[in-house]
Order: C-alpha cells, then sequence, then structure tokens
C-alpha cells in the first residue's frame, strides 16, 4: 500500500525543541551590533551630534527592525521549512537583544572611556542646560546634577544598554513577528 503524502507531511514537520534558536540568533547579533559600532564610529568621525538629535536616534530604530525581520527570515527559510511560530520569533529576538547588548556595551564602555569621554561631559552639560532652562532653583539644579553626572558615566551607559537592547528588541521583535509569523499546524492523532 501506498504512503499516504499527508502523513508523510507531517512527519517532516520542524519540531522546535530539536532546533536550537541561538545560533541564528547570535549570528545576527553579532551583525547589528558591529552595524551599530560603525554607525556610531561615522557619527564620531564626521563630529556629527546623535544624542541631541532626536530624528537620528529614531532613525537608529530602523535597522533594528531590517534585522530582525532579516533573522526572522534566515531562521524562518534555513531551520523551520517556512514556518515561524511567534514564540520562536520572541525567543530568537531575545537572545539577539542579548548579545547585540552584550557586544554594544563593551564598545560603548570603551568609547565613553576613552574614544570619546567628551560625550559624557555633553551629555551632562545637555542636561544642565534643559534644568536651568525650565528655571529651577539653583540648589535643585546642583542636587539634580550630582545624581545626573552618577548616572551618566560609561559604566552605568553601558549596563543599561545590556538591560535596554534586549527589551527594545523584543518589542520591536514582536510587532515584526506578528507580521511574519506562521504556525506549525498541529499533528493530529
Amino acid at each position: 500500500m501506498a504512503d499516504n503524502p499527508l502523513d508523510k507531511k507531517y512527519y517532516d514537520l520542524p519540531k522546535l525543541e530539536f532546533i536550537p534558536a541561538l545560533p541564528t540568533a547570535w549570528k545576527w547579533g553579532v551583525i547589528s551590533a558591529l552595524f551599530g559600532i560603525v554607525n556610531l564610529l561615522v557619527y564620531f568621525v564626521l563630529d556629527i551630534d546623535f544624542m541631541n538629535t532626536k530624528w537620528l536616534q529614531w532613525v537608529g530604530t530602523i535597522p533594528m527592525l531590517v534585522f530582525l525581520y532579516l533573522m526572522f527570515r534566515d531562521h524562518k527559510t534555513q531551520h523551520l521549512q517556512g514556518y515561524l511560530p511567534v514564540t520562536r520569533a520572541l525567543k530568537l529576538a531575545v537572545l539577539m537583544g542579548l548579545v547585540m547588548g552584550l557586544l554594544t556595551a563593551i564598545f560603548n564602555y570603551l568609547y565613553f572611556a576613552y574614544i570619546n569621554p567628551n560625550a559624557v561631559t555633553a551629555m551632562i552639560d545637555v542636561a544642565e542646560k534643559a534644568m536651568e532652562q525650565q528655571e529651577l532653583p539653583e540648589d535643585k539644579i546642583e542636587e539634580a546634577m550630582k545624581m545626573t553626572t552618577y548616572f551618566i558615566n560609561p559604566l552605568v551607559l553601558s549596563l543599561s544598554g545590556i538591560i535596554s537592547t534586549p527589551l527594545m528588541t523584543t518589542i520591536f521583535g514582536l510587532i515584526v513577528a506578528l507580521f511574519m509569523r506562521k504556525d506549525i499546524p498541529e499533528i493530529k492523532q
């Protein structure tokens, strides 16, 4: 008796528990981090003040969305036979964010501590000017500046990236995943 082609199709479905997500997330996390590092160095060399230019900060989210899309597409076609459940996409996004966050945190520490320490000073100056424009009393500004200088330093800026990057990739990954999702059919026994 010939095999039923529908039965064979179900046996060929990808099994998520046997397909690791980390290699794909590692690859795209490294690519994303390298892109961000090169981007920051270009801003530095061209003397572009990206920290105080709101639209440049938002433009930085576009590559993240593109890299998430490319990562999902890569994993979907290379490992999951065209399927991409939202749960797998979220796992990929979190892992990519962790890899990206760790690599960029290391670079950011080096950047803010050694390559461009003036950037930290500029951030503190911008914060102080913003407080002065609000016409706060001098003692309040002085107290707020103590806290500002405590939080705006190379170590804290780097550590905040380790937390914020996976959070952002998770949120943006969920949005991208909702458009790219294709659930694996359940096997009916």
